[in-house]
């Protein structure tokens, strides 16, 4: 039915027992089906959400190629906004959003943007759902950082990604904070979990990093993320609130990892992949999960503390810009491009 006649027909229905998930409908629609008595409701999860959660192996092989093209035009865009604020060009903020915009949709797969692109300099970054507009957009300075949180809709996906880039020198909680932020991320990232583990106990992992430190961040670590269709789409949450947080972590289900840092009035952080829950193994103790990440982009190091990273972490770190390395190589146009990447994916040493 048309959109604007659906409420209509519920009303019509006649002698039919009707699903009804009420904490996912409308007051509206479900009135409409309470009030009528040809409709006999009958109170449930709906099955439908599950089903496009957890992707089958055509979403996943689709999922991956538009994730290497994603990351590659955000690489591209990264790379542009860096050199012409080093040479000294005015830039804004609403200059990035529209260069990074135009990268995504210039793909011959694309179907446009999956949300509003954050493109967020500075202070500007500590707000959590801030988004540029002409004529009030901050002016990108040659040092701090700017947080770019964008996505893309294709023909073969639906992506989000966040990354953080040091646009020059950066200060000392500057660091130790995108530091941390990383910590949490890459906490998430490596996490061997038993089956049936929820969004709220994974949430605790790259959390603790934070809490450790005495900091937090007033948001969830992750959300799920629809097939060609919403950026933010459930039952997968990551999350320490929320009854939807207690949905369980399934094979083949996406969710991002987003841990941040944002502390009002002085500066924002926030890295974001993808990631794909995959089987790690069976044991004695059961079957156990993992996950992949699907969101193939460098992660800049340069504002790095290395001496705050675990052996573990950067192994972790330099296998997965290895990856990055050897997906978008054959995408770069020239050999700048191509030396930008390797720099950016160069293994990181204490």
């Amino acid at each position: 039915e048309p959109y604007e006649a659906f409420e209509a027909a519920l009303k019509a229905l006649s002698g039919e027992t009707v699903l009804v998930e009420k904490a996912a409908l409308s007051r509206a629609l479900y009135k409409a089906l309470a009030e009528n008595p040809g409709a006999t409701l009958k109170e449930g999860r709906d099955p439908i959400q599950l089903l496009k959660a957890i992707k089958n192996e055509t979403e996943l092989a689709c999922l991956r190629a538009a994730h290497i093209r994603d990351g590659m035009a955000t690489a591209r865009y990264l790379h542009e906004v860096t050199a012409r604020v080093a040479a000294g060009e005015t830039l804004t903020e609403w200059d990035a959003s529209e260069i990074v915009n135009a990268n995504r949709c210039a793909d011959p797969m694309s179907l446009g943007i999956s949300f509003t692109t954050i493109a967020a300099y500075g202070a500007n970054a500590a707000m959590m759902h801030y988004a540029p507009a002409p004529g009030t957009a901050a002016t990108l300075e040659p040092h701090g950082f700017l947080l770019t949180d964008c996505g893309g809709q294709y023909y073969d996906g639906t992506t989000d990604i966040t990354r953080t880039i040091a646009l020059g020198p950066v200060t000392d909680d500057e660091r130790r904070w995108y530091t941390l932020t990383l910590k949490s991320h890459i906490a998430l990232a490596r996490a061997v979990f038993p089956e049936g583990t929820t969004g709220t106990q994974l949430d605790t992992l790259p959390r603790s990093v934070m809490w450790a430190e005495g900091l937090d961040y007033r948001c969830g670590t992750g959300h799920g993320v629809g097939f060609v269709g919403g950026v933010h789409e459930g039952p997968p949450r990551l999350s320490h609130t929320g009854a939807s947080a207690e949905e369980p972590m399934r094979e083949h289900m996406l969710v991002t990892d987003e841990p941040g840092v944002y502390e009002e009035g002085v500066a924002g952080i926030r890295i974001e992949n993808e990631i794909e829950c995959r089987v790690w193994g069976d044991t004695e103790y059961g079957r156990y999960l993992c996950f992949e990440p699907l969101t193939v982009c460098p992660i800049d190091t340069k504002p790095v503390d290395v001496s705050l990273l675990t052996d573990a972490e950067l192994d972790w770190l330099n296998a997965y810009h290895a990856r990055v390395l050897e997906k978008l190589s054959p995408l770069c146009r020239d050999d700048g491009e191509r030396a930008w990447l390797a720099e950016m994916c160069a293994e990181v040493r204490r």
